[in-house]
């Protein structure tokens, strides 16, 4: 009997740990390495138990070396229909002296009974850091719940050798998925400024209404990311959302 209680105690402890929000710490510095870790991803959507199954990304070694990002994978169930997004595991990110070949392509997803090609466009290679990035994403439109919605995604132009400035806007984001109308106001990013000095990169209020829901993801502003010669101190916390009714968790770990 004293097992038993010490066993329930021990798990009631574990579920109030799960759900308690994390303490944002802080990023080591780059030229030590980033160890960003992402797992056990679970959330209750529509009634059906959903493990999104986003791959530990391990250890992000230095940027001297290079960058291995993998998130390979990702499957869901939404509204009884699986959803396969099929994120092409993006393979090895070389040295920022070389190049980084980030592509990702192939986007589908079915929600709700209705299919959405979302047709992200295959960002063919950004090519090294020294000339400068044309990364363009346009004209992404999808079909959800019958209803047709332009996401508007601005093209964005031609990102300029990191010796002068990236400006990176995204703005005017709206979207009607299932006959609600939310706006998910995602903020212009203003110029964010040479790598040898710092960037500001915030994103905050981002709200949604979702088949008659109002689920607050509560994406906490992404403070100053100061020189690379210093440290990152990106925390995202406290990402909860309810969706169809159903609240999932979606616990998030802090990246430490």
């Amino acid at each position: 009997m004293k097992t038993s209680t010490i066993q329930l105690f021990t798990f009631a402890s574990a579920i109030s740990m799960a759900f308690a929000a994390p303490v944002p710490v802080e990023v080591a510095p780059v030229t030590g390495y980033l160890d960003d870790t992402v797992t056990g991803v679970e959330s209750g959507v529509g009634g059906a138990l959903d493990n999104l199954g986003l791959k530990g990304r391990a250890e992000i070694t230095p940027v001297a070396n290079y960058v291995d990002d993998t998130v390979a994978g990702l499957t869901t169930g939404i509204g009884g229909a699986t959803d396969s997004l099929g994120l092409k595991a993006r393979a090895e990110i070389t040295p920022v002296a070389e190049y980084v070949d980030d592509t990702v392509a192939g986007l589908t997803t079915g929600i709700g009974g209705a299919t959405g090609s979302l047709g992200l466009k295959a960002r063919a290679e950004i090519t090294p850091v020294g000339e400068y990035v044309d990364d363009t994403v346009a004209g992404l439109t999808t079909g959800i719940g019958g209803a047709t919605d332009s996401l508007g995604l601005k093209a964005r132009a031609v990102i300029t050798p990191v010796g002068e400035y990236v400006d990176n806007t995204v703005a005017g984001l709206t979207t009607s998925i299932g006959g609600a109308t939310g706006s998910l106001g995602l903020k212009a990013r203003a110029v964010i400024t040479p790598v040898g000095e710092y960037v500001d990169n915030t994103v905050a209020g981002l709200t949604t209404g979702i088949g008659g829901a109002t689920g607050s993801l509560g994406l906490k502003a992404r403070a100053v990311i100061t020189p690379v010669g210093e440290y990152v101190d990106n925390t995202v916390a406290g990402l909860t959302t309810s969706i169809g009714g159903a609240t999932g968790s979606l616990g998030l770990k802090t990246r430490r």
